[in-house]
C-alpha cells in the first residue's frame, strides 16, 4: 500500500523551502551591498536640484550615482531631499534592476513641528517586493518605491 503525503505536509514543506531560499537571497543581497559600500574603486557622479532665481538658490534634492569601476553590474543611487523632513533614499541595483532600498525620514529641526525618525528596508526580486522591513504605509510603500527606483535609474544613467 502506497503512502501519500497529506496536502498540509506538502504545503509546509514547500513553504519551508521558500523561506530558506528567500532568506538566502536576502543574505546574498546584504553581502552584495556591504561589499559595494566597502569598495574603494568607485566612480561617483554627484547631482543637485533646487529652486531659485540665480541669487537666492535653495537646494531641494542632492544625490550621487555610484558604480564600481571593477564591476559595472552593481550600482547605487543615493538621494536626499530637504523640506519639512529630511528624506534619504539609498537604492542598490544589480543588472540595472533594484534589489534593495533603504529609506530614512527624519525631522528637520528647523521646520518640523513633530518629531519623526523612520527607516524602512525593502528587498526586490524579479520586479516584485520580496521583503518589507518596518514599512509604515503612511510614509512609504514597497511597490511605489520600486517604481521610483526604476525611474531614478532611468533618469540618472551612469556617467563616466
Amino acid at each position: 500500500m502506497k503512502k501519500r503525503l497529506s496536502p498540509l505536509v506538502l504545503i509546509l514543506f514547500l513553504f519551508t523551502i521558500s523561506c530558506v531560499s528567500k532568506n538566502e537571497y536576502i543574505s546574498k543581497i546584504d553581502l552584495l551591498c556591504a561589499n559595494f559600500d566597502s569598495n574603494k574603486n568607485l566612480s561617483i557622479t554627484e547631482f543637485q536640484t533646487g529652486i531659485g532665481n540665480g541669487k537666492n538658490d535653495i537646494i531641494v534634492t542632492s544625490g550621487k550615482v555610484i558604480f564600481s569601476k571593477d564591476d559595472r553590474t552593481t550600482q547605487k543611487i543615493e538621494e536626499s531631499s530637504f523640506a519639512h523632513y529630511n528624506y534619504e533614499t539609498n537604492i542598490y541595483y544589480k543588472n540595472e534592476k533594484p534589489v534593495k532600498a533603504v529609506i530614512t525620514i527624519r525631522s528637520n529641526p528647523e521646520t518640523s513641528i513633530e518629531k519623526l525618525d523612520y527607516e524602512t528596508i525593502y528587498y526586490y526580486k524579479n520586479k516584485k517586493c520580496l521583503q518589507r522591513i518596518n514599512e509604515k504605509p503612511e510614509f512609504t510603500n514597497c511597490d511605489e518605491t520600486r517604481k521610483s527606483a526604476n525611474l531614478l535609474r532611468a533618469s540618472y544613467p551612469i556617467i563616466e
